[in-house]
């Protein structure tokens, strides 16, 4: 909805610019965070579910309430791991998430695209570590194997990998997606230099179909038509066609304000094909900037607020 070239050229694209930057940041952890729980009852807004609620285990009919393990996902907590030191149980973990969801495709006649989703700090320390891992690993030493790997292959290996952010995996390389928005939080004791989040292995297709996909309630047609019925001609449009309702507020003097209002949800078709693997380790020197205004790592660069204020309750509070 925005024409970003125009966004320091028209007052009226730089406001709606900012009011856009400010709603998808305020939102973004809804992705793997929503809970339609926690803010049932809200009058306007309520969270959809995101990841976390979705790539469960325990799941039952929706109807009958029976247990429908066919359906489960594949949750693994790894209870602080960490790549920097136990980088070969985590391959060897990560390896039969792999195979067990390709075995299971396969049996079901599906041809699935994944993409794994972790942090960026998560994502450059498995890459120092791969290389090393990869080439070894599956040999026990009481075998007497002798294992070589140049420095100079595993340099290669590792600058690939960051450069074309895909990640080999029992001879298959899957498609890796650096998502700051994956909660992460400073490892139990405080350490400072330690974190801990999550990696998602995600079907994005199956048989070259969305598996994995946003929907919207269409304003375009009903929702415009019963706000015009109901109030003077002006003050509904639409935008993104027809994603977002655009509401024009009375104007005070010149003053004048905007809302927007969405209506989301996160369709994951296949959860069974989907994996969760919790609270992996990493320890590296200096974090990366933050988006997020809460966090330590935020930098502030003069305003730090979205447009206040909000309509609806920031953070389903």
């Amino acid at each position: 909805p925005i024409n970003w070239q125009r966004a320091f050229q028209s007052e009226y694209e730089y406001k709606i610019a900012e009011l856009f930057s400010g709603y998808a940041r305020d939102y973004a952890r809804n992705v793997y965070t929503g809970n339609a729980g926690t803010t049932a009852g809200s009058q306007g807004y309520i969270q959809y579910n995101g990841l976390n609620r979705q790539i469960q285990t325990n799941k039952r009919d929706a109807v009958t309430g029976v247990a429908c393990a066919a359906v489960d996902s594949v949750v693994i907590d790894l209870n602080g791991a960490s790549i920097n030191t136990a980088g070969g149980t985590i391959y060897a973990l990560m390896a039969n998430v792999v195979n067990n969801m390709e075995r299971l495709a396969e049996q079901l006649g599906m041809e699935v695209k994944w993409a794994f989703t972790l942090r960026y700090g998560a994502w450059q320390m498995l890459t120092q570590i791969w290389p090393c891992i990869y080439a070894t690993t599956g040999c026990p030493t009481s075998y007497g194997i002798v294992r070589t790997s140049s420095l100079e292959e595993q340099t290669n290996m590792r600058d690939r990998l960051r450069s074309t952010r895909m990640l080999p995996i029992e001879g298959k390389e899957y498609e890796v997606v650096v998502d700051d928005t994956i909660e992460e939080t400073i490892a139990a004791g405080g350490v400072v230099g330690t974190y801990q989040s999550d990696f998602y292995m995600l079907p994005l297709t199956i048989n070259g179909q969305p598996a994995l996909f946003w929907e919207h309630f269409d304003m375009n047609a009903e929702a415009v038509a019963a706000a015009n019925a109901m109030a003077p001609g002006g003050f509904f449009s639409v935008l993104d066609n027809g994603r977002f309702l655009f509401v024009r507020l009375a104007p005070t003097h010149t003053c004048v304000q905007v809302e927007i209002i969405e209506r989301p949800r996160l369709i994951l078709l296949t959860p069974f094909l989907a994996a969760r693997i919790q609270n992996i380790r990493y320890t590296y020197s200096i974090h990366e900037r933050e988006w997020d205004t809460a966090s330590p790592y935020f930098v502030n660069g003069g305003l730090a607020n979205s447009p206040q204020p909000y309509f609806y309750p920031n953070g389903g509070s």
